[in-house]
């Protein structure tokens, strides 16, 4: 760098160096920590794997008169990961970028998804559903002796999972990702649940009730 050409333009090498150490210092300041930490990539993976699921939830509802699968089915299918797997382009989608545990491609056997799916939901109809932005579809599990077969459900969040930082909960960056019954997919922090079935954002298991 010329030092005679910046005093020329009224700035000296070292406040050149200052000015661009305190520009830099305000990009990290108001970045978001989520887009800083290499884990927000695979925590973007997932919410891209939840998105697929939901809509493949949506276009199964459209083919059973806006009725959403059942937890347990019976022969051939088993399950309702395996209900909508014709939906998907691919079983892996099941499969949480964060979770190491290995996949299991028999619907009947754990691992072969990473999401439970909200009980609560199963069996109703869409117009069941007078808050679907706040009602939970889907949300990131396989923690412990979870059975993450193709009928991997929950009616709540276990309590437990809530004090537990190796719980899905905490899977990114403290926090997990849920779809929702319209399709969208949101990132909650693990501390901000109110109680295993509400979260201070509206999120809920329960049709709408907002408890």
């Amino acid at each position: 760098m010329n030092h005679s050409r910046l005093r020329r333009c009224g700035f000296t090498f070292w406040e050149v160096v200052v000015v661009l150490g305190i520009v830099g210092i305000l990009a990290l300041i108001f970045m978001p920590a989520s887009t800083r930490h290499p884990e927000n990539k695979l925590s973007k993976r997932c919410q891209s794997h939840l998105k697929q699921i939901a809509l493949s939830v949506q276009q199964y509802t459209m083919d059973y008169d806006g009725q959403f699968p059942l937890v347990a089915t019976s022969k051939p299918r088993f399950g309702w990961a395996d209900v909508i797997q014709p939906y998907l382009k691919s079983p892996q989608v099941y499969q949480c970028p964060a979770e190491q545990n290995s996949p299991q491609t028999d619907p009947t056997q754990p691992q072969y998804t990473d999401y439970w799916f909200n009980a609560r939901v199963a069996r109703k109809y869409q117009t069941d559903i007078s808050k679907p932005i706040q009602t939970i579809l889907l949300g990131e599990g396989n923690h412990g002796t979870d059975a993450t077969n193709a009928r991997y459900h929950l009616l709540q969040l276990p309590a437990k999972w809530r004090s537990d930082t190796n719980s899905p909960l905490y899977r990114h960056l403290d926090a997990a990702n849920f779809a929702f019954a319209d399709g969208h997919v949101k990132w909650f922090p693990a501390k901000s649940w109110k109680n295993p079935v509400s979260h201070q954002r509206g999120a809920t298991f329960l049709l709408g009730s907002g408890k």
